[in-house]
Formats: structure tokens, sequence, C-alpha cells
């Protein structure tokens, strides 16, 4: 009766040296193939049984195990005897079938080198940096830096992301769930075959993290927003270890210039006297400008600090302009050879501050002859061209002269006049009004040169 054949035959590679074990259920051992094979190759297996033959009984098996690698075919024997009587010769009539099993495993490919651990230091309040030095890759074709952490006092290790460039000599581990902690790390060189991967190498010490600082502000909305004032809020973020102090808020203006520099909105500090005030109203800006504001959370210990949150640069509003001055007309009889006198009524204020008025004086007619041009030559108005006159007058009593020393207009010449209100903010200034009428200088009358050599004679007893 021959032996039965072999079953479930299994293998797997024990170490780098190349050896490959297997076992049966029949032989319930294991052995090895002789080193010298490949590293990170599939072998093929095969194993039977042979037998003796003695005079009682069968006694001595013996297994028979061969394996091939590639074009490569090597046999090698294994006995193992049970030996009740004396033995006898090979009986081939009772060896067993031989299992063969094809690319039944691979050899181990040589691990990488675990890299050498130069130093670890804390980054954040959440995070530690790892310096490193790479080793041999082996036959490991590089995947990534296996990071992990562990708090002090805590027996399982956390993943974190992997550190993807293999010359980087740097990584960092991050995410931890405490600031001002105890933690240490450890790393792994791992491999697209994880058979590659090499062992994990841990810093002996714990590293403690920094303190943290309160969160940024965020998320600035402006309330109210007009020509001179801004009411701005905003959302604090976590204290964290912060014991708050006060809240810190600036304003920059005319961010365009490199030479702005932020400055304290001091109206602020009353309006925030406690944590849960995010509210504060700014007043005095000026029109249609830029700004921009941000706020810190200040604590009892600076380095607590937040960083500074930002708005959205903004613009204040155009202001209400001032009304179309109104009722401008020609006062009567005051045209002269050099001047003549305007008046009107102011229109309405809107949102300006009143400054003066501005009266410009247009020369429609060409230039005169010689003689009708005043000595100040140097004060004269250039025709075809905008002139302002001197306007002194009050808001409430427009009355004006265009013409007024230290200029002076032309004689038989004709000019048409225009005025607005100007205000302290430019932007708030009204339109101009135009004289619905030009206006004429006269020609000055010269009078006649008095009578000359007056005499009286005594001709009549009544003269």
């Amino acid at each position: 009766v021959p032996a039965s054949q072999p079953e479930n035959l299994t293998a797997f590679s024990i170490s780098p040296s190349h050896d490959i074990s297997y076992t049966t259920l029949i032989l319930l051992e294991n052995a090895s193939s002789p080193a010298g094979r490949f590293s990170n190759v599939y072998y093929d297996m095969r194993i039977s049984e042979t037998c003796v033959q003695t005079s009682a009984k069968l006694s001595r098996i013996a297994a028979h195990l061969s394996f091939r690698s590639q074009s490569i075919l090597c046999l090698n024997f294994f006995d193992r005897l049970r030996v009740q009587k004396s033995a006898g010769s090979v009986d081939p009539n009772a060896a067993g079938e031989t299992l063969i099993v094809y690319n039944i495993a691979r050899t181990r490919p040589v691990p990488a080198v675990a890299p050498i651990l130069v130093s670890v230091f804390a980054t954040s309040a959440r995070s530690l940096g790892v310096t490193f030095v790479p080793q041999a890759a082996g036959q490991c074709v590089f995947k990534g830096y296996a990071m992990q952490w562990k708090l002090l006092g805590e027996t399982e290790w956390q993943s974190n992301e992997a550190c993807l460039t293999r010359m980087s000599a740097s990584c960092s581990v991050s995410g931890f769930p405490f600031s001002q902690s105890f933690y240490t790390v450890r790393m792994q060189e791992t491999c697209t075959d994880p058979l590659a991967d090499s062992p994990w190498v841990e810093w002996p010490d714990y590293i403690q993290t920094w303190p943290e600082p309160a969160q940024v502000p965020a998320n600035f909305t402006f309330v109210e927003l007009t020509a001179y004032n801004a009411t701005f809020t905003f959302e604090p973020g976590l204290g964290l270890d912060c014991t708050w102090s006060s809240w810190q808020a600036q304003m920059l203006q005319d961010i365009g210039n490199p030479l702005s520099e932020w400055a304290d909105l001091t109206e602020c500090e009353s309006q925030l006297q406690f944590r849960e005030n995010v509210t504060c109203s700014v007043t005095g800006l000026q029109s249609f400008t830029e700004y921009q504001v941000r706020v810190r959370e200040r604590c009892t210990n600076y380095i607590y600090d937040s960083d500074w949150g930002y708005s959205d640069r903004f613009f204040t509003r155009m202001p209400i302009q001032a009304g179309l001055p109104e009722d401008l007309k020609l006062v009567q009889d005051s045209v002269t050879a050099f001047f003549f006198d305007v008046s009107w009524t102011g229109g309405a204020p809107g949102q300006c501050i009143f400054k003066e008025w501005v009266m410009e004086v247009f020369q429609i007619s060409p230039e005169p002859d010689s003689w009708a041009i005043p000595p100040l030559v140097e004060y004269l108005d250039a025709p075809q061209t905008w002139v302002r006159h001197k306007c002194v007058a009050g808001r409430d009593t427009p009355n004006c002269r265009p013409g007024d020393l230290p200029r002076s207009l032309k004689q038989n010449s004709t000019y048409a006049v225009r005025v607005k209100e100007s205000c302290t903010d430019p932007n708030a200034d009204g339109d101009f009004t135009m004289l619905d009428m030009n206006v004429t200088t006269i020609i000055a009358l010269v009078p006649a040169e008095p009578p000359e050599n007056l005499t009286v004679s005594n001709e009549t007893v009544c003269t």
C-alpha cells in the first residue's frame, strides 16, 4: 500500500537570508532549504514520501523535497527515521505521489535600514519637528516615511500623515490633542512592498509642545458704514491657553501708500471692555477713502496673544453734497468799467461743513484795445479761461464782486460768472451754478478838463 500524497504544503520566507520554510500535515515539521538563493524571488516546491522495506513492517519514512527558482532545479532529501527493527532495502512500490506547488512563496526583499533620528523639537502648540538621516534603501521602493506619535502616559501610537520625500531630512508630526504636553515620535521607512519596510525607530525622550495662543479673530462684518463713520463686529477665536486681558483694534488708511502705518482705535477701548464685546463704532473718518481694520486678543501673558485678524478692505461712502446755489443774479446798478456785484442764496447743505464760496469769472469777449485795460496788468484775467476771484461772504449772506482787488476786469468786455459752495470735505462740495446772463463792463467816462484863467471885471453897477 503506497504512502498517501502529502497535503496542504505551505511555505513562507523567514528572513532576508533567502531561506524558505515548508510544512505539511503529514510531516508535521519545519525544515529549511539551503541558503544562497535569491532574495525577493518566487519559488516552486515539490515534496514526496519514500519508504524502506523491513522484515516486519514499514518503519522508515523520508521526505523528498525539491524546489526551483526560474530555471534552477534543486533536489534535497530530508530523512526522518522511526526504526523499530533492522532496516532493509528501499521499497519503491510503497513511495507516495509527489506534491508540486508552483510559486508557493517569495523570499523576502532586503529591507530598508531604519533612519537615524538627529533631533525632535516643538514647532507649535500641537506639532513636533523631526530631523533625521536616511539610511540604505536595500530593495525598498520608497513609499514614504510613516510618522507616529504618543502622548506621555499613553501606550498606543497614533498615526500621522506620511513624509513623502525620502531625502528631505526633516518631517513634522502634528494634530496633537493638547498643548503644553509631552509627546514622543517614531518613524519608519515604508516601501511599496511592506516586506521591505525598515524597522521602527523611536526618539527616546518626550518633548513638550508650546503654549497655545488664542485663536485669531475672524468674520469681520461692517454693520454700519457712512461717509464719516464705521461700525464693525467680529467673531473671537478660542481662548485656549490665554487668560483674556483686552482687545486691541487698529485701522489703516491710505492703504496703497507703503509709508502708511496702523493706528490704534482708542474709541474701541471703551466699547470692547469684555471678551464678549465684539462691536466697535469709529467716527471721524474721511469720505470715500479706503480703510482696513485689524483686531487681536491680548492676554495676561503676552506669549498667549493671538495673531492679528484682518477685515477686508472697505471704502467709506460718498457724503451728501451741498446743493446748488439758488437765485444767482446781477446786483442792480453795480456794473462799472472794472467790476460788478452778484448775489445768491445757499442751497441745501447736505453733509457739507461750509468752508467758503468759490466764484469764477470767464472772459467771453476778445481782448479789448489797450486803452480799456487797467494799469494792474499782472492781475488781469486771461481770456477764455475760468479764473477764481475773491469771495469772502458768509454762507448766509452771499454777495461778491467779480473784479474785486487784487484782480480787475477790463473795460467794455463781456464776462460769465459761476458760483459753488466749498466744504471742509472736498467730496461734499456742491456743483457750480451759472449766472443766467453775461455781463459787459462799461467804458470809463473821462470828465472834461476844468476851465482855466477865469477873471472877473467890474463893468456895471450890478456886476
